[in-house]
């Protein structure tokens, strides 16, 4: 009988601590939860922050202006290098200028950015030729012409001209012989 008093006394102490136990697991679980809960709203006040933080960013980075190079020009958020009155290269030699300057011949696409390129030198190289193909028209970064600015007749590759020029009076695209010497412009 001792024997069974004691293991039923056992037992309850066993019980009873295991309550205690579960008790304090409780208030712990109750106190981690709250600590979540704390956490959590941290996390997304954080998360909206950052999100704003890149929308900020974005929005810098889409109105900054751009710095050029003394000696450069700029327009509409480029820099442009213009080569000296009177000094004149031709096609290839102009590119490789460019080439050292970290830059390449300029690629107007647009009727600004040809307007303002024309208005310069007489007559302008621009990084367009179809060395490659003839009768394909490739920028210097290997892109495709999708909007043309081609005088009327150009281009007619007469005597071989395979590299494009601007000429001011038109303010349009002509081909012409790659060797001829000509002022250039560089885009960066």
């Amino acid at each position: 009988m001792v024997q069974r008093e004691k293991l039923i006394q056992n037992l309850t102490t066993d019980n009873n601590a295991l309550r205690d136990e579960l008790k304090q697991m409780k208030i712990n679980s109750s106190r981690l939860t709250k600590e979540m809960e704390v956490l959590q709203s941290q996390y997304n006040t954080t998360a909206a922050s950052r999100d704003n933080l890149q929308q900020e960013v974005n929005r810098l980075n889409a109105t900054t202006c751009k710095v050029c190079l003394q000696g450069w020009i700029m327009f509409n958020n480029k820099c442009y290098y213009i080569s000296e009155k009177g000094q004149n290269k031709n096609w290839e030699d102009s590119r490789r200028d460019c080439l050292q300057r970290g830059v390449d011949l300029v690629m107007p696409t647009t009727k600004e950015e040809l307007a303002f390129v024309a208005r310069i030198h007489d007559r302008t190289w621009i990084g367009l030729s179809d060395m490659k193909q003839e009768g394909t028209w490739l920028w210097v970064d290997g892109s495709g012409v999708r909007t043309a600015f081609w005088r009327s007749g150009e281009p007619n590759n007469h005597g071989d001209e395979d590299c494009v020029e601007i000429i001011k009076e038109h303010e349009k695209w002509n081909d012409a012989r790659c060797s001829e010497n000509l002022p250039w412009i560089c885009e960066d």
